[in-house]
């Protein structure tokens, strides 16, 4: 049986949007929420700007669950938003690996700059170890190509680490290109340790030993 809970209505004075947010209780300690909009021209609330289900963890402030905003629909109503696309989020803070990631689809933020498609991973293990990742599609230097940007950083409970990135296509591609590759390592005090980028393979500019590195190898998301 589910349990529906709905807010009141919330007026901002000249806002131009009502919303309306509303909790329900689902079955197997799960939760469904959403918020919801309309323009000052009616009164239908018909366009759900945010939606989420969360499901209850084994222990207290822990679970499982998914969001999304939806920045599109937002501006068909207020047309003085500049945002514009989705972000959808899905997250697990009960079982080990914990884990988040962030995707960002077709999205323009406030600088007005996009759209880019992109999505931020994170990983945290039982050991300390964690992992965050980058993967973005857009055009990095607004000369009207997109490129692909590949980021991902892993670290071990004292806190030393590795983060690799790549960088292809685009006008990268153009410049006859295949790929720019950087490394970076550092230790126990995030003191670097070692430093080295890569065109098409070939070592373009290196500091440090890599032998230094916790992670000997390149790996990207």
């Amino acid at each position: 049986m589910a349990i529906q809970r709905s807010g009141v209505p919330i007026l901002q004075g000249l806002d131009p949007k009502t919303y309306k947010s509303t909790l329900t209780r689902l079955e197997d300690g799960r939760w469904n929420s959403r918020l919801e909009a309309h323009g000052k021209n009616s009164k239908d609330f018909k366009v759900v700007i945010f939606s989420g289900e969360h499901t209850k963890g084994s222990r207290y402030r822990h679970g499982k669950g998914y969001l999304s905003v939806d920045f599109t629909l937002l501006r068909s109503i207020d047309p003085s938003k500049v945002e514009e696309g989705k972000i959808d989020a899905s997250y697990n803070t009960d079982t080990l690996p914990y884990m988040l990631d962030v995707k960002f689809i077709n999205f323009i933020g406030q600088d007005g700059k996009g759209p880019v498609d992109s999505l931020y991973g994170y990983r945290k293990g039982k050991d300390g170890t964690g992992e965050f990742s980058y993967d973005a599609l857009a055009d990095m230097d607004s000369k009207g190509k997109e490129e692909n940007l590949k980021l991902l950083s892993r670290w071990i409970l004292d806190g030393s680490g590795r983060c690799d990135g790549r960088v292809m296509g685009g006008d990268i591609d153009d410049q006859g290109i295949k790929e720019i590759i950087v490394s970076e390592c550092w230790d126990a005090n995030y003191k670097r340790v070692y430093f080295e980028s890569f065109i098409n393979s070939s070592s373009y500019g290196k500091l440090g030993d890599s032998n230094l590195c916790f992670y000997k190898t390149i790996k990207l998301p």
